[in-house]
């Protein structure tokens, strides 16, 4: 069974245990080359109890590195969401958000 459920392709989700520590790869190559712009910068926005540590971007791929915080507990079987927002170069810049749903369950 592959990672992620896209029976929903608006709101994929994937299973992520709450002692696992992923990255979670946003893919922007195809919407950036439409644009024909070039990535500017980028943000990640997860629900608590999950926490960002830290996120790559190489070639229009922004990679988010997450982890539930120490010392919380996370509500197995509901979905967090994490939620990339990118901001592009250009005279006015463009942004959009993307988001993925965690579902914690324990592996």
């Amino acid at each position: 069974m592959a990672y992620w459920n896209v029976e929903n392709p608006d709101k994929p989700w994937g299973k992520f245990d709450p002692n696992a520590k992923l990255s979670i790869p946003f893919d922007w190559t195809e919407w950036l080359a439409d644009l024909g712009v070039a990535y500017a910068s980028h943000q990640i926005l997860v629900e608590a109890p999950l926490e960002v540590v830290g996120s790559t971007h190489s070639a229009g791929i922004i990679a988010a590195f997450i982890q539930v915080q120490d010392g919380q507990s996370v509500q197995l079987n509901k979905k967090y969401f994490v939620t990339c927002r990118i901001v592009t170069d250009g005279n006015p810049p463009h942004q959009d958000d993307r988001t993925v749903f965690l579902k914690m369950v324990e592996r």
